[in-house]
Order: structure tokens, then sequence, then C-alpha cells
């Protein structure tokens, strides 16, 4: 149990240092891509979701990582509540003119 979590702090130690310096970012993604026409980090944006979909559910299928007792699958999703949410959180994020990820 400690060397799982002796990694996963290390993963997150990673993933924080490649965010900060990638200038990783939903809401400069999606903001290039609409006032420059650049989609590059754009497609970056996406490669990493998918790449983080993709394995998360590999986890979960073969086992390895298990999701039944996670609080995210404790009750079917409202996808008006989804929508409400995460448009809030947008409007937030960018009134406070950062991204979650960076600031």
């Amino acid at each position: 149990m400690i060397g799982l979590v002796a990694v996963a702090a290390l993963l997150g130690l990673a993933v924080g240092w490649l965010l900060e310096r990638s200038h990783f970012c939903t809401m400069g993604a999606i903001s290039d891509a609409y006032l420059f026409g650049s989609l590059r980090r754009l497609r970056s944006w996406l490669l990493a979701m998918a790449t983080a979909l993709l394995l998360t559910q590999t986890l979960a299928f073969s086992g390895l990582v298990p999701l039944d007792d996670t609080p995210y699958l404790a009750r079917p999703l409202e996808p008006l509540a989804l929508f409400i949410g995460g448009l809030l959180f947008g409007i937030g994020m960018v009134m406070a003119g950062g991204c979650a990820s960076r600031n």
C-alpha cells in the first residue's frame, strides 16, 4: 500500500511539473482555437483526455483498479446537472483569468 501511494505521489509530481512546463490549459486551448485559429493546444488537450479515458477504462476493466466503490459511480448521472455544473465552472474559470490545471 505504501508503495502504491509513493508511485501515485511521484506520478502526481511528474504530471504537475509537466503541466507547469507545457502551459497545458483547457481555457487556453479553446481561446487559441477561437481567437487565433491555432489547434495545437486543443489537439494536445484532446490527446491527453483520450489517453486518460483509455488508460482508466483499461485499468478498470482489467480489475487492477476497482472502481465499484467510488462515489462517482454511486448513483446515476444527471446530464442537466453535469451541463450546468460544467458551464458554471467554465464561467468561473474565465472570470478568474486562469485554468484549473495551471493556477
